[in-house]
């Protein structure tokens, strides 16, 4: 979470009284059809500086209030159960509810593991650590992809800003 308005919110899976013993494909589907999905998952607040972990098959959404830096697996695929307000603007975009239900993480749409981690944090195909550079220090950097977050300077001689991605192919 790079910035948090307070109160901004992460929603992670489905509350466990929606889901109560056990909750059909019939349920979400209807939730998601009525407009109520969004009250139905397990909001979270978070706070800048926290890093989430989603595992694949999480049910997840993010609040208003939020600047994410996602740190993804590439894939191409998106499942979407529900279009937050679009309905009532004619905007809807295709909702994917069989084919999100049939990867869909336990019965609370909640992959173990998921919430918040603490850095350096290893996942199954990636990574995430986190450093800070002294003013006017030097630091090797490793092969990677590089998020800056904040401050200044440069890498192989060019310069970096904040909010910026590097793609740094060998060691700088």
């Amino acid at each position: 979470v790079m910035d948090a308005a307070p109160g901004a919110r992460v929603a992670l899976g489905f509350r466990a009284s929606f889901t109560g013993t056990g909750i059909s494909r019939e349920d979400i589907g209807r939730a998601a059809r009525e407009g109520r999905l969004e009250q139905e998952l397990d909001w979270l607040e978070v706070r800048a500086g926290q890093n989430i972990f989603v595992p694949a098959g999480t049910v997840h959404a993010m609040g208003a209030g939020l600047t994410i830096c996602e740190i993804q697996q590439h894939c191409d695929i998106t499942y979407r159960l529900y279009d937050y307000g679009r309905l009532d603007r004619g905007q809807l975009r295709e909702l994917h509810l069989d084919r999100a239900l049939d990867v869909m993480a336990g019965d609370r749409g909640l992959a173990p593991g998921a919430g918040i981690v603490a850095l350096p944090f290893r996942g199954q195909y990636f990574q995430v650590e986190q450093w800070a550079a002294e003013s006017g220090s030097a630091r090797e950097v490793t092969a990677g992809h590089w998020v800056i977050l904040d401050g200044e300077g440069t890498i192989g001689g060019q310069r970096y800003q904040p909010r910026q991605v590097w793609r740094i192919f060998a060691p700088a």
